[in-house]
């Protein structure tokens, strides 16, 4: 009997170890890997997508790389499928969308796929909102103007859907305009909102005036109190170093840079801020703040972050316009101080992204 048990006991650890994927790419710190905490994945200086991984924001090593193929302008990414699967988007040198996914298992990003046969000459974004992905990028400009268009797709390895433009309020004529990149946020704790900010050159002034939208499952988007700031206008550097937006418990906080400008002081990271009005609602309570330096953090690309509400961090991903390296800016105070002591993650040409758990 005591046999029967052993052999039943050994057979069961057998087969929870099949369900587990040896850590090839640090077996020296971890026996069984699940997916990072924290992964950056960036475009290395020969085009690659590479990935910097990471289980505490402090501490980084080099990942397995994303994909051979040459990224432009850097990576969007999104964690979905319960925190089981990282997916990240960039173009080719042709202005092509490609898609890569990282999956459990030891070197598991998959061979780069079609994003429909969606083009951009600007850097996409990627939102997941409850199990699809949301894909929105700026239209090749032509006669009609240019515009935000997306893709989106449910489920591992099921198709993108055909490309569509984004629409505001849903009647005739009301595509979204877009000069810059676009940008989108899945705010939860308003009943499921999905935020998309963009900007639009103003040429009497030849500044980039920003637009703030909404929408609550699957509306059709809907148009907000937007911040008056400007950004720069020359292309391509300042058109793909848009708006950054993080959901902060009930407000929403809007990152950016101003590159074009021969001033490092340009350069900093600035945001603003404002209340959302929440229970199924993105409209914008109230007034934007003024604008605040994240003091030391400089950048000339677009730059990407998150909110981790369990421990109540504000969490920036840069690169340093001085040193070419990926930094790190993170808040512990909602941003009455910012700790930039997280430096020299790896080297990149291009906007990185993080995904996280």
């Amino acid at each position: 009997m005591k046999k029967l048990l052993f052999l039943s006991l050994m057979a069961a650890i057998y087969a929870c170890s099949n369900d587990l994927e040896p850590n090839i790419e640090n077996t020296d710190k971890i026996g069984w890997r699940t997916l990072p905490k924290y992964t950056i994945p960036y475009q290395y200086p020969s085009g690659y997508v590479e990935t910097e991984v990471s289980s505490n924001l402090t501490t980084w090593s080099t990942g397995a790389t994303a994909s051979q193929n040459t990224s432009k302008y850097g990576t969007t990414s999104s964690i979905y499928e319960i925190n089981s699967r990282i997916i990240t988007i960039y173009q080719n040198t042709s202005n092509q969308l490609r898609s890569v996914e990282y999956v459990d298992g030891p070197n598991q990003w998959t061979i780069p796929s079609v994003v429909s046969t969606a083009t951009s000459p600007l850097l996409p974004t990627i939102e997941n909102q409850d199990g699809t992905l949301y894909e929105a990028h700026a239209s090749v400009p032509d006669i009609t103007g240019q515009f935000v268009k997306g893709n989106t797709r449910t489920g591992y390895a099921s198709n993108w859907s055909s490309t569509y433009n984004l629409k505001s309020g849903g009647g005739a004529g009301s595509n979204i305009p877009t000069n810059y990149s676009p940008s989108l946020e899945y705010h939860a704790n308003s009943g499921g909102v999905l935020f998309l900010i963009t900007a639009v050159i103003n040429h009497s002034t030849n500044l980039g005036v920003p637009g703030v939208y909404w929408r609550y499952n699957t509306s059709n988007f809907t148009s907000t109190t937007a911040p008056t700031i400007s950004l720069g206008t020359s292309d391509p550097t300042e058109l793909n170093a848009s708006i950054c937006p993080i959901a902060v418990g009930d407000e929403l906080w809007l990152f950016y840079t101003i590159p074009g400008s021969s001033s490092q002081s340009e350069l900093v990271i600035k945001y603003v801020k404002a209340t959302i009005s929440g229970s199924g609602s993105g409209a914008i309570s109230g007034s934007w703040s003024s604008p605040t330096s994240v003091s030391g953090a400089y950048t000339n690309h677009k730059i990407d972050g998150f909110y981790d509400s369990s421990s109540q961090k504000i969490v920036l991903v840069f690169q340093n316009y001085s040193t070419g390296y990926i930094d790190l800016a993170i808040s512990g105070d909602f941003g009455s101080t910012w700790d930039l002591s997280v430096t020299g993650i790896a080297s990149t040409n291009g906007a990185p992204s993080i995904a996280h758990l």
